[in-house]
């Protein structure tokens, strides 16, 4: 991404959103040091993701890390869009940076048919509202460009799971 493009989007932000912004990247920061101390791979190692829920006080229903492998790319969306968390996995494939994907929500950083678009936000819901369960992903198989960035790169993107991941009072709270 372009530092530019990062500074203005959050030069334009408010107080509480900047705040925000800088604990959500001092969350970061704290789960790259845990993944340090406690000498995980990073790259495909699910206990990343695991741990980057811990500390955001989501609970995640029971059975979900049975359904992803260490070498998927895993993302937590709140009820904004705004990625909250990647792993590692996700940051290998995509040239935004973490600061980006904390300013800007999904819709804004990514160009995918309205088809797909309307699909993803069915299934959004239905994590939000729908179920508590971990269900799988009905989102075919599409291209993702990236519209924020110079070479606007574009990938195959597959969804296998999606969940709703819950906070301490039990309520749907991201996915």
């Amino acid at each position: 991404g372009s530092w530019s493009v990062e500074l203005a989007g959050f030069a334009n932000l408010d107080g509480k959103k900047k705040k925000e912004i800088i604990n959500r990247i001092k969350f970061y920061s704290d789960v790259c040091a845990n993944t340090i101390s406690n000498s995980f791979s990073g790259l495909n190692d699910t206990r990343v993701s695991w741990y980057a829920i811990k500390k955001l006080a989501l609970v995640s229903p029971a059975g979900l890390f049975e359904q992803i492998e260490d070498t998927d790319c895993v993302e937590i969306y709140d009820s904004m869009g705004i990625q909250v968390f990647r792993n590692f996995n996700f940051c290998e494939h995509v040239t935004y940076s973490i600061q980006e994907c904390l300013i800007y929500s999904w819709d804004q950083l990514y160009e995918r048919s309205e088809n797909i678009l309307g699909t993803m936000m069915s299934e959004a819901q239905k994590a939000f509202t729908q179920t508590r369960e971990p269900f799988i992903s009905q989102i075919p198989v599409h291209t993702c460009i990236e519209i924020k960035t110079k070479n606007r790169r574009q990938y195959q993107v597959k969804f296998n799971v999606i969940s709703p991941l819950f906070d301490i009072s039990g309520n749907t709270a991201a996915f």
